[in-house]
């Protein structure tokens, strides 16, 4: 009698042990499921801006997407069998990658040169010079990464974009501003300085002869408040902001 008490709890304990274990397996599994798919929407978010050829919101993008990849890694690897972290992986985090590749270098590149123009700003000139090289570097790169791993081409004017930006940065460097600013390029800058906000747009843009500059109201998009000045020098292009007079 003892004996079969004993029998039967040893198998109650293991049939505990056995759903729990199962229990936790459907968890994780479910749990890598729910962030991949949060993952897949941020994929789309950033392959449309990249379809858009908006190298700006690819930027603004970028870092909560590649968290994404991480957090989706994470989690699928607590999943218990090989066979469905291998499914878990093809259909979250594999896609995921291949964008991140396409636009990794084209971020960087686009970061550097918002960062070289903070260096000019603030009187660090031969910094944002080695930083121009490293640029020059980069570009580089992104084309033979490109080339040997067959990555689907980016639309032109991300590439118009960054070189128009670069361009402007390389005059200011290496040949003391030399080429003026137009208004259409003025205009383009200031929207291209405030690299963390897609919603930021141009009310009015005149060139302001006692400041000597490009004059600007920027402000929300579709807003009629909260807005700002911003000047642009007419032949570096930098962007700083005025008071309001």
């Amino acid at each position: 009698m003892i004996k079969n008490t004993i029998r039967l709890l040893v198998i109650a304990v293991i049939s505990m042990l056995f759903a729990s274990t199962a229990s936790a397996s459907d968890t994780h599994y479910n749990d890598a499921v729910n962030v991949g798919k949060m993952l897949n929407e941020r994929n789309a978010s950033l392959e449309n801006a990249v379809k858009s050829g908006d190298i700006k919101k690819i930027h603004t993008l970028y870092d909560d997407f590649t968290k994404y990849i991480s957090k989706t890694e994470k989690a699928i690897g607590k999943v218990s069998r090989k066979t469905k972290r291998d499914k878990l992986m093809s259909a979250y985090v594999k896609p995921a990658k291949v964008t991140r590749e396409r636009v990794i270098y084209e971020v960087s590149q686009y970061r550097l040169i918002h960062q070289m123009k903070g260096l000019y700003a603030s009187g660090k000139i031969e910094q944002a010079k080695k930083d121009f090289a490293k640029l020059e570097r980069l570009k580089k790169r992104s084309v033979e990464i490109k080339k040997k791993g067959g990555y689907k081409s980016l639309p032109s004017k991300i590439d118009k974009d960054l070189t128009k930006l670069t361009d402007r940065v390389k005059n200011t460097l290496f040949n003391g501003g030399t080429k003026r600013v137009s208004i259409e390029e003025a205009e383009f800058l200031i929207l291209h300085d405030h690299i963390d906000s897609t919603e930021v747009e141009i009310k009015i843009i005149f060139f302001d002869e006692q400041l000597g500059a490009y004059r600007a109201k920027v402000g929300p998009k579709n807003e009629r408040y909260g807005y700002w000045f911003v000047q642009v020098h007419p032949y570096t292009g930098i962007v700083g902001e005025v008071p309001i007079r």
